[in-house]
């Protein structure tokens, strides 16, 4: 992964506003992609809600062409080098991590039948069927899932859910690594950060410190020495 956004950086294939003064936040993604600065990019369903527009939110689009908009599965991982067929040395699959954003009631909390009632009301099928209508956000309920991809046929919004199933049945059991506390969360998130930073960012993708040559020995070992691996156990 890192070997191709060396690529992408070398050749200025990304935008320079990614990392000019404070980068950008996932909003600022979005915004270039309504300004036509930024054409492609990965997405979940919210930013496709806040991309597309939402009459229920008064988010309005600037798509000037809603239909050039369009969503589809991970691209197949594949190597930057060729055989001399002109075919990919290495290809992967277009498995990802699925990750999401969950609830839950701490063993001290004050009213845990209160809190257990509240997830309970916010997860039943009417308020999540209303829930995904508006945000796109993906359903816990098997039933809320067949009913919006049955009841937003002719929409957009049933593209997004449909792209979203293939999408899970490929990941299969791939999960994002779950880790003991927060500090050990964050420290992989920092970890990698430097390493995206140091290679990508500063072009420091090679042992001389050459912007002319990409090394992925150098990135392999780069990431081993560190001991990235070791926060996924």
């Amino acid at each position: 992964m890192l070997h191709w956004e060396s690529i992408f950086r070398k050749y200025n294939l990304y935008s320079e506003g990614m990392w000019q003064e404070d980068g950008w936040s996932g909003y600022d993604i979005i915004k270039v992609i309504k300004d036509a600065k930024v054409y492609l990019a990965w997405t979940h369903q919210l930013d496709c809600m806040l991309i597309y527009g939402s009459e229920h939110l008064g988010i309005k689009d600037s798509l000037t062409e809603k239909k050039d908009l369009g969503v589809s599965i991970m691209p197949q991982g594949v190597s930057f080098e060729l055989t001399k067929d002109g075919l990919p040395e290495r290809t992967g699959s277009r498995e990802a991590h699925t990750s999401g954003w969950f609830w839950g009631i701490p063993k001290n909390s004050p009213q845990p039948e209160l809190a257990y009632n509240l997830s309970m009301f916010i997860t039943n099928y009417v308020s999540q069927l209303e829930e995904c209508k508006i945000f796109y956000i993906f359903p816990v309920r098997k039933r809320v899932c067949e009913v919006l991809t049955e009841d937003l046929k002719a929409g957009w919004q049933n593209v997004v859910y449909a792209k979203s199933v293939e999408q899970f049945k490929i990941n299969g059991h791939h999960c994002m690594p779950r880790f003991q506390t927060l500090t050990d969360y964050k420290n992989f998130l920092d970890y990698y950060y430097e390493a995206f930073e140091q290679i990508v960012i500063k072009k420091g993708y090679s042992p001389t410190g050459s912007e002319d040559r990409i090394d992925r020995g150098f990135i392999r070992q780069y990431l081993e020495e560190r001991d990235y691996g070791s926060f996924c156990g």
